[in-house]
């Protein structure tokens, strides 16, 4: 895409759809212990510990934990009352 002015396509207001992309890590996510949790090195992390466990594969892992890192960085500088 080529248009004048736009640098990017923010990919906010999704977060709903990536859980239902990567039910499971989502579903494991609510179990984290902290909420703004990046599931990449906080303790209590539910995400890591099922990821460890094999309940997921380190693709699909990858793939949520960069979409979730793209939104969050949207939301912050679109929006600061978002949380991803």
């Amino acid at each position: 895409m080529d248009e004048p002015g736009l640098r990017s396509l923010p990919i906010v207001g999704h977060e709903r759809g990536l859980a239902k992309v990567f039910p499971e890590i989502a579903h494991a996510a609510r179990g984290c212990r902290f909420r703004d949790c990046t599931h990449t090195h906080e303790p209590g992390c539910e995400v890591r510990a099922r990821f460890e466990a094999g309940d997921f594969s380190e693709g699909r892992l990858g793939a949520y934990l960069a979409l979730a890192a793209e939104m969050r960085s949207s939301a912050g500088t679109l929006d600061p009352d978002v949380v991803i």
